[in-house]
């Protein structure tokens, strides 16, 4: 074991900028063969079910759970930025200047001189700001950016939301959704494929919007109550 590492380890506590040293361990020569042949591909899913694994102990109120998870995702972070960094692209500093100066100038009441006068205004002006960052001067700019890696229900809601912010006609009408909901659902009787399925849930999925119901929430409730319900037949 060579003294960098010695000393790594020798340490009573860490710090948030010991995970950068840690990384660069763990990749260099002396490290581990693992991590040192890890791309940004070969992790990617990485970054995603320890997102999901912090949102189960936030779901479920486990302080343990969710530091330790967070714990996994920062660390991820810190992984990305060592590859990018090995490959001349970016580093860890890189990415904490760009977020500051992202937040500084999207906070413009905290840092700045605008006024607002509650939080749906503070939503508004960073929806513009963004809007403005990204040159999203289209509704088909700003619908494609949505990530198509999202959820579907959660994707599904992003492009409601975005398309009635810049102006699209999205019905509110609870009856008349409804109505459309059952007319889709009666339809299935006919002809029963994937487009059809995605139709009906999409039109689920505006009604939740225009209730202000988080669709992806209720499935998720749902999907527990199921497995309760469930597991207490058996």
């Amino acid at each position: 074991m060579n003294s960098k590492i010695q000393n790594f380890k020798n340490k009573e506590s860490f710090k948030i900028e010991d995970i950068a040293e840690l990384v660069d361990i763990l990749r260099s020569e002396d490290g581990c063969a693992w991590d040192r042949e890890q791309t940004h591909k070969s992790v990617r899913n990485g970054i995603i079910e320890e997102t999901y694994e912090f949102i189960e102990g936030l779901d479920s109120d486990d302080k343990e759970l969710m530091q330790e998870e967070l714990g996994d995702v920062v660390f991820q972070v810190f992984f990305h930025a060592q590859i990018a960094k090995e490959n001349g692209n970016f580093d860890i500093n890189d990415i904490a200047d760009g977020i500051c100066k992202k937040m500084i100038l999207r906070h413009p009441h905290v840092f700045g001189d605008v006024s607002v006068r509650d939080s749906k205004e503070v939503l508004q002006n960073w929806y513009n700001i963004k809007k403005n960052e990204k040159s999203r001067s289209t509704v088909g700019k700003q619908l494609g950016s949505v990530p198509k890696t999202l959820p579907s229900l959660i994707r599904a809601e992003k492009l409601l939301s975005r398309y009635k912010k810049e102006g699209g006609n999205v019905e509110k009408d609870k009856c008349k959704l409804i109505e459309e909901i059952l007319s889709k659902a009666n339809n299935l009787k006919e002809d029963i494929t994937s487009e059809n399925i995605g139709e009906l849930l999409f039109a689920v999925t505006n009604l939740s919007y225009v209730c202000d119901i988080n669709s992806e929430q209720s499935l998720y409730e749902k999907n527990e109550s199921f497995v309760s319900e469930k597991t207490k037949e058996l």
